[in-house]
């Protein structure tokens, strides 16, 4: 049943914040598998199920595995929801930092910019998801050395989302690149 395998992805995402990749791993998989099985490839919840496959895939560091989930699970969502669908964005959020720890930075930037893009028409202003894939931004600006860029983003998003403190530093350290 349908629910069955909404409940075991949802299992697999407690898991994964509890950071038990191997058993996040198992129980996205047969979530996954489940609501194939009842509702077809092509569904909008097999593609929440590929997103959340795809975070535990890159919180292990398989990220080939995520990027593709992370793609069909977009691809499933455009094709269900339309383009400018909420969780377009979150999927491209995932997307964009897997891009960014491959060290694909230009790719990382433009798919973090349509993600940007999306959600300043699909979401209020002051809502967590804008505020987060502008932080990602301007990660990736401090990554890079802009670190204007990287600092103006970050004042004006810091008190909507919470970053990361791997994030915050990388910020907070941030040196120009001549």
């Amino acid at each position: 049943h349908p629910t069955v395998g909404i409940m075991t992805v949802n299992v697999g995402s407690m898991q994964r914040a509890l950071g038990q990749l191997d058993a996040a791993l198992e129980s996205s998989n047969d979530g996954l598998a489940t609501l194939i099985a009842t509702l077809g490839e092509e569904h909008h919840l097999a593609g929440v199920a590929r997103n959340a496959l795809a975070g535990v895939q890159h919180d292990m560091g398989n990220l080939a595995a995520a990027e593709s989930n992370y793609r069909r699970a977009l691809e499933i969502f455009e094709a269900t929801a339309g383009p400018k669908h909420p969780n377009v964005v979150s999927i491209l959020n995932g997307l964009s930092r897997l891009l960014v720890d491959a060290g694909r930075h230009a790719e990382a930037e433009a798919s973090y910019r349509r993600g940007v893009d999306v959600a300043v028409e699909a979401l209020p202003p002051e809502h967590p998801n804008l505020a987060i894939m502008q932080i990602g931004v301007a990660r990736l600006y401090a990554i890079n050395g802009r670190c204007d860029e990287a600092k103006r983003l970050y004042a004006e998003y810091r008190s909507v989302a919470a970053p990361s403190q791997a994030v915050v530093e990388s910020i907070e350290n941030c040196r120009d690149i001549p």
